[in-house]
């Protein structure tokens, strides 16, 4: 079942996103179980990324691999996960 990640980043900002997308891009759009992803500015301050994935499974080896090695220990983020019950894409 699909499922939704998202990540509140307190001190995140734009510049930082653009980033991160430059360094993990390529192995995000190749990864496993991979949908899609979005970032935004967070209502309460800093930034946030939404992400679905197939699995959550998916989601945590991509994190694993990808993700965590690049992150400081304290990095300040909170994730939620949530099951996702539809998933509607654009006709093309």
């Amino acid at each position: 079942m699909a499922v939704l990640a998202t990540t509140h980043i307190p001190d995140g900002s734009p510049d930082q996103a653009a980033d991160w997308n430059d360094r993990v891009s390529a192995v995000l759009v190749a990864a496993p179980g991979f949908i899609l992803q979005v970032d935004a500015p967070a209502p309460d301050g800093g930034w946030q990324i939404l992400s679905v994935w197939e699995t959550e499974s998916d989601l945590q080896r991509y994190f694993e691999s990808a993700v965590k090695p690049y992150l400081p220990p304290d990095a300040p983020m909170a994730q939620s996960i949530a099951q996702v019950h539809q998933v509607i894409t654009a006709k093309r």
